[in-house]
């Protein structure tokens, strides 16, 4: 629409085919149809992912755990199962939180620091925990890992340092029911 010089409907943008009527040129129109049916096959295979996980989570009883940590969904839920695999394989959080990029490492030498590096690792894990926090943060309810958020700030703790910590949170706790099946316990948050 823009590179025409038509203005439309906000929010109708893309499910309002009648607006293709404002094209004068065939190619344009052209253009406009095909973009209308990717959009509409697009959406038709989201939600046929979104049923086909919800049909794993209520087979899989450690996925289905994760979706009762505050900020994981359905989507993010099988995207850390799949990621994961076996969660055994992790010594402990802190090498959890290395594969999930949601710490770097310092470089020392005789005691002296020379710096930091990122472990190059699960990008998209980082993603989901990093997505998850912002969620929690957004929500009106107050959880435990919102009010953890809130202490930090309160320290002087910067946005960005508190959300990842936040981040860490959800990690370790996301480890931690993939390897029992338990449910979330915001007291162990």
């Amino acid at each position: 629409y823009r590179s025409v010089g038509l203005k439309s409907k906000t929010g109708t943008f893309y499910s309002d085919l009648s607006q293709l009527e404002k094209f004068e040129k065939p190619t344009d129109l052209q253009v406009g149809q095909s973009i209308f049916v990717q959009l509409s096959c697009l959406e038709n295979e989201k939600k046929n992912y979104k049923e086909y996980f919800e049909k794993i989570i209520k087979k899989e009883k450690k996925i289905k755990a994760l979706t009762t940590i505050p900020g994981i969904s359905t989507i993010r839920a099988c995207t850390i199962a799949a990621a994961v695999c076996s969660p055994e394989r992790f010594e402990n959080k802190y090498k959890f939180w290395s594969y999930s990029m949601l710490i770097r490492h310092k470089i020392q030498s005789g005691g002296k620091m020379y710096g930091s590096k990122k472990v190059r690792a699960r990008a998209d894990l980082k993603d989901v925990f990093m997505g998850a926090a912002e969620t929690v943060l957004k929500h009106v309810e107050p959880t435990s890992l919102r009010k953890y958020y809130d202490r930090l700030r309160s320290k002087g703790v910067e946005h960005q340092k508190a959300k990842k910590s936040v981040a860490r949170k959800i990690a370790s706790a996301s480890l931690r029911l993939m390897r029992t099946g338990e449910k979330f316990n915001e007291n162990l948050s």
